[in-house]
């Protein structure tokens, strides 16, 4: 950089070709963190010898406020969308189901056009006589669908329609955070399940990653270009400031969207991005006159 500033290379020409690696550098960072990362998540966030032995990793139980059940059950095997032993508990009238169904397994199955997405259970043992009862209803749309009713079912298996799929019943922070914003944000949307305010702040925060990122680089590649007289120490001591008031902001924001204190989840998110992307602009441009 320094043999090139001394040929007579203007400021503005050295930062041009940066950026432009540094938008390729952030674009790719973006492709792995939205499309790489969730292929490889389950085998991240599993413990060593966890996933070789194929152990079931633990769930969350998680209700379903518009069917007013409980899903639980022993375990998840997330690579066969599967519930281990599940225990669904019914908190709305079902006549015949009592207050509880148990299976073997539970397998998730997804929507298509003849039917809506839910879980298919597989030797379900209580309620006894399961494939003799009648569909069980919830303002007039069916929730519990027996053999009596579908033909497509087995003796034993009941299905029971949700939008709660095996990934929010995962009981793994970790895996919450390696998932990519299209999951994040059908999370987000799903009404028959809450949704917490650090959720919604996290999907906002993965929305603005990379421009936040980029904001970043501008407000402190203009000290590597254009160092004029400045010493080294004193250049690392600003360097070192933008970085810890960039994070500082980020940090401050998100604990306040998360308690729900002054700031919703989407204002957390664009607040540094607000108060330092006019900075950061100001500073290219100053970069570029030189």
């Amino acid at each position: 950089l320094t043999s090139l500033l001394a040929s007579g290379v203007r400021h503005g020409r050295v930062l041009r070709p940066m950026l432009i690696t540094v938008v390729a550098v952030i674009t790719l960072q973006a492709l792995c963190r939205e499309i790489l990362i969730p292929s490889y998540r389950d085998l991240l966030t599993s413990k060593p010898g966890e996933w070789r032995n194929a152990k079931a990793q633990g769930m969350l139980p998680s209700y379903d406020k518009s069917s007013g059940i409980l899903i639980e059950g022993e375990g998840l095997r997330p690579g066969q969308s599967q519930i281990d032993q599940p225990s669904f508990r019914l908190y709305s009238s079902f006549p015949g189901f009592g207050d509880m169904i148990d299976a073997k397994s539970a397998i998730w199955q997804p929507a298509t056009a003849s039917r809506p997405s839910g879980y298919l259970l597989d030797g379900v043992s209580r309620p006894a006589g399961v494939d003799g009862l009648s569909m069980g209803l919830v303002n007039g749309k069916p929730i519990l669908v027996t053999r009596r009713d579908a033909d497509w079912l087995s003796a034993g298996q009941c299905f029971v329609v949700t939008t709660l799929d095996i990934e929010v019943l995962r009981d793994n922070p970790r895996s919450t955070r390696m998932a990519g914003i299209p999951e994040l944000a059908r999370r987000v949307r799903n009404g028959s399940v809450h949704s917490s305010k650090e959720l919604h702040t996290l999907l906002h925060d993965r929305i603005l990653r990379p421009p936040l990122d980029f904001c970043l680089v501008l407000l402190g590649l203009p000290l590597v270009v254009n160092r004029g007289d400045m010493r080294l120490f004193n250049v690392i001591g600003q360097a070192i400031g933008i970085i810890l008031l960039f994070f500082t902001l980020k940090t401050v924001a998100a604990a306040m969207a998360g308690s729900g204190v002054l700031l919703s989840p989407a204002m957390a998110a664009w607040v540094p991005f607000l108060l330092l992307g006019p900075l950061a602009f100001v500073r290219y441009l100053d970069a570029q006159q030189q």
